[in-house]
């Protein structure tokens, strides 16, 4: 069962290949990250440093605005 009040993943993590990509979900704030999605992307990359199958990380961002400017670095 599914709980429709599940607020969207803010990062979204996948693996195409030996590439793990990272969408950064977050369109109406340009993607900015938050102190919740910096977390998230940490863990998984240390995950991904141990897995053989991950050569490469691409990230990149929903929408058509922008990706992470980096205002929102300052602020974590």
């Amino acid at each position: 069962m599914t709980n429709d009040n599940t607020p969207p993943a803010e990062a979204v993590f996948s693996q195409e290949g030996r590439c793990g990509r990272i969408l950064l979900s977050r369109p109406r704030a340009i993607n900015a990250l938050t102190y919740g999605m910096v977390t998230a992307i940490a863990e998984q990359l240390t995950r991904w440093q141990s897995d053989s199958s991950i050569q490469t990380v691409v990230i990149s961002g929903a929408g058509e605005r922008g990706l992470c400017a980096g205002g929102d670095i300052v602020g974590l």
